[in-house]
């Protein structure tokens, strides 16, 4: 093994994706889901328990806690990851708890040493298990280098360990048995009866031996059953998908005030508008993202019921989703990913995820071209639905904005890239087309910022440019959806000099407010931004800077021209005309191409192709 690939951050996801390729050549067709559940080879050397796919999925999802911790590097860390897969991860992740044979291995006799003195020792039926949660778990302060360690821990591990660890329902294997019911020479205790008698100094004051034998092995009967009560190591779903009930289970941010979780929400209803049976499976993003958008809370439902999954949820996200929430509808279902891409080629860290589903759905020319080249499975393009609900009532007054002045809004979400949505360049591009010796209250600046700014540094500069410049106002509350779109429509023009986009929702739904926008000319947004319809900035191809967005290396993106740009706002100003026709045009193709019933349709087609096969 290379060490230098051992020290690549990288190396257990091109560990893993080796994994996927060979499966692949094998089987001449997709890996499925089932391959993250057999043995990584290149890191499962050296270790007694083999270290799994789902394992490297898991580890890839965490970057800054896991990734950090157990880098994967060594083989003692390998070990100390498994361990914590089993004490930690097994109680977060429903897919570690699924691979019965991996728990076998795991519930193995393990290599230790052991007392040849005729004193029973726990140390003679340590399972894998047992070693790998002791690794983890010293607060316990267990030293399984002595007898009384080794069977202290023991005693934990089959009275209490189990409950605390909520982990896999303990019973003694055979050989396990063997020993355990040996008889100890003792006062008629077996061996497992001496081994946690002599464990506890408490046991042993409550009983006295011999007098108290039948109410020792009551007690220790009592406590044994509740210890093994507990059991989640099942591969039973709680419901159960019939195969034959066509419709669709949506899987997303249902609630969540973002744009994919819009997504979610559009391709419902779009469904709905087509006819076609659907329901909403709700999960929850990252803690920063608000949780308030109710508009489809309808549609939502605790468990999936119909027999096709889709998936509207970045590719990763994707993986979190099957992580936690185990194996149990992707193996009933024919699944559709529905996943959104911003750049000019897929990661090659996201490779093996394409296990994931049968097929893949993307919303624009630019993502279909990302993904299709390396695609092992169908990818289709198909539109997203915009539908927008009636703005509220707010006016400028409300929102703190002058009553005559121009206003441009850009609109963005600072838990996403600052690099990709490029605020600097709509300041840029304002203060250039009107600088303040010669613009005071004609023209003014609206950038909309939703959450998790507070400690940004881009907030921060945003914030002291407010203070320097009166025409630029900055909106930080978080705004329900009617009153976000009344934002929208107080302003003149919405601007979105974005260096790519998979999509651009934010766009579409100024387009049907008809706003005049002022785009970046490049990436998904030009599925419906043209020059019939838009205000389109020329750009620049240049590579994506190291740091500047997850798994870039070696993309590109685009640089929009700022003094073009300042040109394209001059021109709301000047050409009042031409610029309302424009957005009319712009209104009148989102309504005509991406209404949810004209969606809805092109779904349908193809689900029930799906549906025949």
């Amino acid at each position: 093994m290379n060490n230098n690939d051992q020290k690549n951050a990288g190396f257990p996801i091109d560990c893993l994706n080796r994994l996927f390729e060979k499966k692949r050549e094998l089987e001449n067709q997709n890996p499925s889901w089932q391959s993250y559940f057999l043995p990584v080879e290149e890191l499962s050397e050296g270790l007694p328990i083999p270290f799994l796919g789902i394992m490297v999925l898991i580890w890839q999802l965490r970057p800054m806690d896991l990734q950090i911790i157990y880098p994967l590097d060594t083989v003692e860390s390998r070990l100390e990851f498994i361990g914590w897969c089993v004490a930690n991860g097994s109680r977060e992740y429903v897919t570690l708890r699924e691979d019965r044979e991996w728990w076998n291995k795991l519930r193995s006799k393990a290599t230790i040493e052991a007392s040849s003195i005729d004193r029973p020792d726990a140390g003679n039926i340590y399972t894998w298990e047992m070693i790998f949660v002791e690794r983890m778990r010293k607060d316990l302060k267990f030293d399984i280098k002595t007898i009384d360690g080794r069977n202290g821990f023991f005693v934990w591990f089959t009275t209490h360990g189990f409950k605390e660890l909520n982990s896999v329902e303990w019973t003694p294997s055979n050989w396990q048995k063997k020993y355990l019911e040996k008889n100890s020479g003792y006062h008629s205790l077996t061996n497992y009866e001496l081994i946690v008698y002599q464990s506890r100094q408490d046991v042993i004051d409550a009983f006295p031996l011999p007098g108290e034998y039948d109410n020792f092995i009551k007690w220790l009967s009592s406590v044994s059953e509740s210890s093994s009560q507990r059991s989640i190591h099942t591969l039973e779903m709680s419901n159960e998908i019939d195969k034959d009930l066509f419709g669709v289970n949506v899987i997303g941010y249902a609630f969540g005030q973002l744009g994919i979780g819009e997504d979610a929400r559009m391709a419902t209803a779009a469904l709905h508008c087509a006819s076609v049976p659907v329901l909403m499976l709700n999960f929850a993003p990252g803690k920063n993202v608000g949780q308030n958008e109710l508009s489809m809370r309808k549609f939502v439902e605790p468990d999936a019921k119909y027999n096709i999954n889709m998936y509207c949820l970045t590719a990763i996200e994707h993986g979190r989703y099957f992580a936690e929430n185990g194996s149990q509808a992707i193996a009933k279902g024919y699944n559709i990913g529905y996943w959104p891409w911003e750049l000019n080629e897929w990661p090659d860290e996201w490779s093996h995820l394409l296990a994931l589903v049968n097929e893949v759905w993307v919303s624009s020319r630019h993502t279909y071209d990302s993904i299709a080249p390396i695609s092992s499975v169908p990818v289709l393009l198909m539109p997203m639905a915009v539908e927008i609900p009636k703005p509220s009532s707010k006016t400028r007054s409300d929102f703190g904005l002058p009553q005559d002045s121009c206003l441009f809004l850009f609109s963005f979400d600072m838990n996403s890239s600052i690099h990709r949505k490029n605020p600097s360049a709509c300041i840029d591009a304002f203060l250039l087309a009107f600088p303040a010796s010669a613009f005071t209250d004609e023209v003014g600046l609206v950038i909309k910022v939703q959450a998790g700014h507070k400690k940004n540094s881009v907030y921060q500069v945003l914030k002291s440019l407010q203070e320097r410049d009166s025409r630029i106002f900055l909106i930080e509350e978080t705004l329900e959806k009617p009153d976000l779109l009344a934002l929208y429509k107080c302003c003149d023009a919405f601007v979105s000099l974005h260096r790519a986009e998979g999509f651009g929702r934010n766009i579409a739904e100024a387009m049907l407010l008809e706003r005049p926008v002022i785009v970046t000319g490049y990436s998904g947004n030009l599925s419906f931004n043209s020059t019939d319809n838009s205000l389109i900035v020329k750009a620049s191809i240049i590579p994506v800077k190291s740091g500047e967005y997850e798994n870039s290396s070696g993309m590109i993106w685009a640089e929009p021209n700022i003094p073009h740009a300042s040109k394209r706002m001059k021109q709301i100003l000047t050409d009042k005309v031409g610029v309302g026709v424009l957005s009319k045009a712009g209104k009148n193709f989102i309504k005509l191409q991406h209404n949810p019933l004209a969606v809805g349709k092109r779904y349908r087609e193809r689900l029930e192709l799906i549906k025949s096969l």
